[in-house]
């Protein structure tokens, strides 16, 4: 098997500490973690939702955990053209600049989660785990043929679903 990205979505992180997930999401996450060939990563996007947690204490856990991650490059998906705020020549004074792949993932999902799709589309990752359902997984089956055009590289999964593909024998 090839070496395999998989970007985490911060809902893979919160879950953790309430343990809000079923028995068989739980195995589902061990399996992952096991498969050899795999890196599990996440964006500094999932560090700045941690960090809006209203619960210190929970904020703390959860921000310990993205340390212990890995981390894909930032890539710059907007700009302002406030005065002093970007280069000379980047946008116009007084406008801005969004990435065109960002505009229309945000036409898909809401802002954060377009966000993160952005990220881990940039950073080269193989796959999207998250268990988001409402907002991610059911608007990937309705966007299918755009989310191929737009980062064709990135499967979406629920950690069952990445850990049926990737690790069906563990």
């Amino acid at each position: 098997m090839k070496p395999l990205l998989v970007y985490l979505d911060t809902n893979i992180f919160s879950r953790v500490t309430d343990l809000a997930m079923s028995s068989e999401t739980a195995h589902a996450y061990n399996r992952v973690a096991n498969v050899p060939e795999l890196s599990l990563v996440t964006s500094l996007k999932t560090k700045q939702e941690m960090e809006r947690t209203p619960n210190e204490t929970r904020a703390s856990v959860l921000l310990f955990l993205f340390s212990v991650f890995a981390k894909v490059p930032w890539s710059t998906a907007e700009r302002s053209g406030a005065y002093n705020s970007v280069g000379y020549n980047v946008c116009a004074y007084n406008s801005s600049w969004v990435h065109p792949v960002l505009v229309k993932l945000r036409a898909i999902f809401d802002r954060d989660d377009a966000d993160h799709i952005f990220q881990a589309a940039q950073a080269g990752c193989d796959y999207f785990l998250t268990l988001d359902e409402r907002t991610i997984l059911s608007k990937v089956r309705e966007h299918e043929a755009l989310l191929e055009s737009l980062c064709p590289q990135l499967k979406f999964r629920s950690p069952i679903e990445l850990a049926t593909e990737i690790a069906p024998d563990a």
